[in-house]
């Protein structure tokens, strides 16, 4: 199983609040991708916190032979990530006011098995012969005005609440991420992506330019390159893994 990973503050920010990881551990393919916000030392508090928080855990739980279901240990995984985050928060609300962040975590394992867990707007996307399928729903005020049918898509494209979270870790009294478990096929790729990139690019130029580049490592250059071309307003961040076994 590979991967490859990249994140950018993007041309207009000056800090990145963004924060990726992937590691494989014990046959499992970990890709996570998270989307702080708050104030600036604090956004980038709460993606990092929240990433290392969930990667520790996983590990411990492998580690110590304890639960080995995939989506009680992702759903666990992020609650522990939600605890920590919030009482960083908690313990400086001066710095920290308003420390929240979107994540999504895939774990694929070899069997081709596929389990996701996912919280606010940052994205998981399947690219299949072609076709990009979005795996994920955000959880935005935007989303919801689409569900009753009070707007739309091409509305919620620019409406002003697009990036206004309902869900997120750190903010929010509970917790309550989607988790899906699926399976993924040979030549399946696999991007994961904060919404910097999908504010910049559309779904079928993610998948043209994931697609010519025909490598994790180039696809992730040229969806941060492309962001940056439009403007690069957001941080910007992609992991991205072709299924080649």
């Amino acid at each position: 199983m590979n991967f490859h990973g990249m994140t950018d503050k993007g041309d207009k920010r000056e800090y990145n609040e963004d924060f990726i990881d992937g590691f494989e551990h014990e046959g499992v393919l970990f890709l996570l991708v998270a989307d702080g916000q708050g104030a600036h030392k604090g956004g980038q508090t709460a993606s990092a916190v929240a990433g290392v928080e969930i990667r520790k855990y996983i590990e411990e739980v492998y580690k110590r032979g304890m639960e080995k279901d995939l989506e009680t240990v992702l759903k666990r995984a992020v609650y522990v990530a939600h605890r920590v985050v919030e009482g960083v928060r908690k313990g400086d609300m001066g710095s920290y006011h308003g420390l929240c962040t979107s994540l999504t975590l895939v774990a694929l394992q070899q069997s081709k098995k596929i389990t996701f867990v996912h919280i606010g707007n940052t994205k998981f996307f399947l690219l299949r012969e072609g076709n990009l399928i979005q795996m994920t729903t955000d959880h935005t005020v935007t989303e919801q005005l689409l569900k009753v049918k009070k707007i739309t898509k091409e509305e919620a494209l620019i409406h002003p609440e697009r990036a206004y979270l309902t869900k997120g870790i750190g903010i929010f009294p509970k917790a309550e991420p989607d988790i899906v478990s699926g399976a993924v096929a040979k030549e399946d790729i696999l991007i994961l992506v904060s919404d910097g990139i999908t504010e910049h690019l559309a779904g079928h130029e993610i998948a043209e330019l994931v697609l010519k580049a025909g490598n994790n490592e180039t696809a992730c250059d040229y969806l941060i390159k492309g962001a940056n071309e439009r403007g690069g307003y957001d941080n910007l961040s992609a992991m991205i893994s072709y299924i080649n076994f």
